[in-house]
């Protein structure tokens, strides 16, 4: 990852006694409930402020994306990065929370070059014994 990539946010947890499961059984919900998050940072590399509007022209027609920064000229790869800063409004930052507080892990995944795509998703569900 780099800052200014796109990413969503996939988080994994449990649903125990779900009705029709067994006492040993629970349900593995994924799920992805962010989609479309601009990257600020990775581990120290951040953008620079200069926020604006960049017309898309990739994919099925065209499209607006708004921006908060631009990539520093020296940017290195953080392949040991621990940290990610992504730009959240103050309904995604209490979904991250939330879903942090149930999850057993929360992911970030890379979207295609150009894909600014919000689509609805169903969870991904599995039936495991413990």
């Amino acid at each position: 990852l780099l800052p200014g990539d796109r990413v969503d946010v996939v988080a994994a947890y449990r649903i125990k006694n779900a009705p029709g499961l067994a006492e040993n059984e629970y349900i593995l919900r994924i799920e992805t409930f962010l989609q479309n998050v601009e990257v600020l940072s990775v581990a120290q590399s951040a953008q620079q402020a200069s926020a604006g509007l960049k017309t898309d022209t990739v994919g099925e027609g065209e499209g607006e994306t708004y921006y908060s920064g631009r990539l520093p000229d020296d940017l290195e790869d953080q392949p040991g990065a621990i940290s990610v800063t992504v730009a959240l409004s103050p309904d995604e930052v209490a979904a991250v929370v939330s879903m942090q507080q149930r999850a057993d892990k929360v992911w970030l995944t890379e979207r295609a070059f150009g894909d600014t795509t919000v689509v609805d998703l169903t969870p991904h569900e599995v039936v495991l014994v413990e």
